[in-house]
């Protein structure tokens, strides 16, 4: 199960390098997670996500001092990812009634640069109501196990963390799924294809032992 709530399913990784942190690992460790901390969206910026490091035991702090994410040997955190969407059907229906309305007072129809100058005064004024979809996945890391849980569903959302994990800590992760760690052993490929005795099918020479 997740820290807190979210998907129960977790990605399961070894740390391969990183996550050292010199002569004082915590202050290191906190430095390194505040340069992704999360950043809330601007309603009256052009970034419609956010993504970025949060206190677990509290989705709005970023200060993340190490009192935070320290819990005896193990590395606690929360990535968190806001969305803003702005209803394209909505926009569009705004802009066409501008437009009629335009055409109507001026004679003419808008041109294309005054059609793109009131999209965006639309879907500005749209940002400013626009629902922002908030989501958060608990992360954890034992460092003496150097075992990295990601507890998120999503591939999308676990290869992001990945990287935010090397860009602001150092770690190099290894995926302990069958398929990785058969490669990181050194076996091939084909050794791992299914063998004719899982379907239920008989090689050449339990064929010829059973017709003799």
């Amino acid at each position: 199960m997740p820290i807190h709530k979210g998907a129960v399913t977790a990605s399961r990784y070894f740390v391969v390098e990183g996550g050292k942190g010199g002569k004082d690992p915590r202050r290191a460790l906190a430095n390194g997670l505040r340069k992704l901390a999360f950043e809330p969206l601007d309603r009256d910026g052009d970034e419609d996500r956010s993504a970025g490091w949060v206190e677990v035991e509290n989705h709005d702090s970023t200060e993340l001092a190490p009192s935070s994410f320290m819990l005896g040997e193990h590395v606690i955190l929360t990535w968190r990812i806001d969305a803003l969407r702005v209803p394209t059907a909505q926009a569009k229906a705004e802009l066409e009634t501008w437009a009629k309305a335009f055409q109507t007072k001026q004679n003419r129809p808008p041109s294309k640069k005054e059609r793109s100058e009131e999209k965006e005064v639309i879907v500005r004024k749209l940002r400013k109501r626009a629902f922002i979809s908030s989501k958060t996945f608990d992360v954890s890391w034992s460092q003496a196990s150097g075992v990295v849980l990601i507890w998120a569903s999503s591939r999308k959302v676990v290869e992001e963390v990945i990287v935010a994990l090397e860009e602001s800590v150092g770690l190099t992760l290894r995926s302990t799924s069958p398929g990785a760690s058969a490669e990181a052993s050194g076996i091939a490929a084909d050794q791992l294809s299914p063998t004719a005795a899982l379907f239920g099918e008989e090689t050449a020479q339990e064929t010829k032992r059973h017709a003799s």
